[in-house]
């Protein structure tokens, strides 16, 4: 893409550009693809293409390492667990 933000970098990357520069190619272009199709990743559709934000991927990461990392405390009523 031709449309550059203040770092230099492009705005929006394809699946394949992606996955090399965001996931160091860890992630395929494939799986992010299916990954945004899910709604699991923030992605924007123009046409029939999907273009991924670096900004907006580098923030998901962030909130899925702090997630991850967070306990739950599971719902209990006098001491039992309540299921879901």
């Amino acid at each position: 893409m031709k449309n550059l933000d203040e770092k230099n970098e492009p705005m929006l990357l394809g699946a394949n550009r992606a996955s090399i520069d965001l996931f160091d190619g860890v992630r395929s272009g494939w799986d992010l693809l299916t990954a945004a199709r899910k709604k699991q990743m923030p992605h924007v559709v123009i046409g029939k293409r999907v273009f991924f934000s670096p900004e907006a991927i580098r923030e998901w990461i962030k909130e899925q390492s702090v997630a991850s990392i967070q306990t739950q405390e599971p719902d209990t009523v006098n001491g039992i667990r309540r299921l879901k």
